[in-house]
């Protein structure tokens, strides 16, 4: 996990086109290979809980594929969401300062990854 992430940071260090495409490249492929890695450990049956953090890195993988989860939404964002989205396919949001409060455990929500909010179930 810690490979994806040098490779997320130098990806945006990278000037050239060329180079930043094959960094780019290696970086999904990595991807790929802890998904697929990580695939057996997914939970069998629906999806109906969304997991809500004050962050979740691609070191929190291992853990987080074995639940039962239909989104993640985070506090704070970093370099690995993008990433973190496409190994657990789900949808991810990121950057919702104060959602831990809003949110205790346990609260019914809606998770919009296209408008990159949540709100509690109506």
């Amino acid at each position: 996990a810690g490979l994806i992430s040098d490779h997320l940071r130098i990806e945006s260090l990278v000037e050239s086109e060329k180079l930043k495409q094959s960094v780019s490249d290696i970086t999904r492929m990595m991807e790929r290979i802890l998904a697929a890695f990580l695939a057996p450990h997914a939970p069998a049956g629906p999806r109906t809980r969304i997991l809500a953090a004050d962050t979740l890195t691609l070191a929190d993988m291992h853990a987080v594929a074995a639940l039962p989860i239909a989104g993640v939404a985070v506090e704070a964002g970093n370099g690995q969401n993008d990433a973190v989205s496409r190994i657990l396919r789900v949808p991810f949001v990121h950057a919702l300062p104060g959602l831990l409060a809003a949110f205790p455990d346990g609260t019914p929500a809606v998770l919009d990854a296209d408008a990159s909010r949540i709100r509690t179930a109506e």
